[in-house]
């Protein structure tokens, strides 16, 4: 919902600078829709399925750490699942709530269907060896917890990253949008005679499609997201 908030906000912000920069009341409902349209329609499903695998990948992440301490302690696969899943939250926690008759074993293999990390698979293989063999589980899963820390922390840079770079690029945008409002009141003498001109309005109408297709694309590099729609 809040994404679809944002979404609107943008859209009418754009749709208002259309406006205002063109004296265009149609003009600014076709960018308006048509940014909103395409928010909706082709962006916000690449956002969300980078967000639900961001997601995943903390929780798996935390799941792991979380079980296979507590199994090393207790052996119980009961009392290590339950620790490891005490904190869990939203789609997580309604997956879990799914899964309560099944027997611990049954429920880390049905979870190979919620978490799609790589990294898991192997952690299960790890568990099976134990509870059939035995041994030291911290050693035998020490390469795992490693890989998985370093794994953790690389995304974790990588977030940061990321985020100063849409800082920017938003701030880029936004400061090319007040170069369209100066020349509407900067330049008022000359607006009403801007707005009838052929050249200034398509130039305007280039600019808002340059705009939109720099956030699907934008949109497409931060997230590593593949184009698609949304699936219900």
């Amino acid at each position: 919902m809040k994404g679809i908030v944002l979404y609107l906000l943008l859209s009418l912000y754009f749709g208002g600078i259309a406006y205002v920069t063109t004296n265009s009341l149609p003009l600014g409902a076709i960018v308006f829709l048509s940014y909103f349209a395409v928010l909706i329609v082709f962006i916000r499903p690449i956002v969300k399925r980078y967000l639900e695998k961001r997601r995943k990948r903390h929780e798996v992440f935390n799941f792991i750490n979380h079980f296979i301490i507590s199994l090393s302690v207790t052996s119980s696969l009961d009392q290590a699942f339950e620790d490891a899943t005490i904190d869990a939250k939203g789609e997580e926690k309604k997956v879990l709530d799914s899964i309560t008759p099944l027997s611990p074993m049954e429920k880390l293999e049905y979870l190979l269907r919620y978490f799609e990390e790589d990294i898991y698979p192997v952690f299960l293989s790890i568990v099976k060896a134990y509870m059939e063999e035995g041994g030291d589980l911290l050693e035998m899963s020490s390469s795992l917890l490693n890989e998985a820390v370093f794994n953790e922390e690389k995304h974790n840079s990588l977030e940061t990253i990321r985020r100063k770079s849409l800082v920017q690029y938003g701030s880029l945008w936004f400061l090319s949008t007040l170069v369209l409002v100066f020349l509407r009141f900067g330049l008022s003498n000359f607006y009403d005679s801007l707005t009838k001109n052929l050249p200034y309005l398509l130039t305007a109408i280039a600019y808002f499609l340059i705009a939109l297709a720099s956030f699907f694309i934008y949109a497409r590099s931060y997230t590593g997201e593949k184009m698609s729609l949304e699936r219900k």
